[in-house]
């Protein structure tokens, strides 16, 4: 009979149950360091540094591509700066990936604002939907697509 040259004392299940949680580990890290990454960029983006902001983004991103929150932010900062397709993207993002309507909402209807797609403004974003603090703003763009789409009564509901 034969003997295995790398005979351990290091029972095999222990071995594999190491090996199987290793990437749940290195997925935690990367969602710590994720984490920081957007803590950094948010305190950017409110000292009103959107260049570094959107880096520490795109850092956070990198090791957390379903980073909803980070999606959010860089979208609204490309939104200020009227990169309408970057915005677009980001915010398409963090809807798919489940961010909470009520958080992407308005930023969805400056985004049709800017576009000039009132109809999708009109069909997308419901006002009854969302609390009495977002409705009023929501209402204003909804009447503004009525009004660019020149359907005055409906503008004036």
């Amino acid at each position: 009979m034969r003997k295995h040259p790398m005979k351990s004392n290091f029972p095999l299940n222990k071995l594999l149950l190491i090996l199987a949680l290793n990437p749940v580990q290195i997925s935690f890290a990367d969602d710590i360091q994720a984490g920081k990454f957007y803590e950094e960029a948010l305190q950017s983006y409110r000292n009103q540094n959107n260049a570094e902001a959107i880096i520490q983004l795109k850092n956070a991103l990198q090791q957390n591509e379903r980073y909803v929150s980070a999606h959010m932010l860089l979208g609204e900062i490309y939104l200020q700066q009227k990169s309408l397709t970057e915005a677009e993207v980001q915010l398409g993002l963090a809807k798919q990936l489940g961010a909470d309507p009520s958080l992407i909402a308005e930023n969805l209807a400056k985004l049709y604002t800017y576009q000039i797609r009132y109809n999708d403004l009109l069909k997308e974003i419901d006002p009854a939907q969302f609390n009495s603090g977002l409705r009023p703003v929501l209402h204003v763009y909804r009447g503004n697509a009525y009004l660019q789409l020149n359907l005055i009564s409906e503008a004036l509901n």
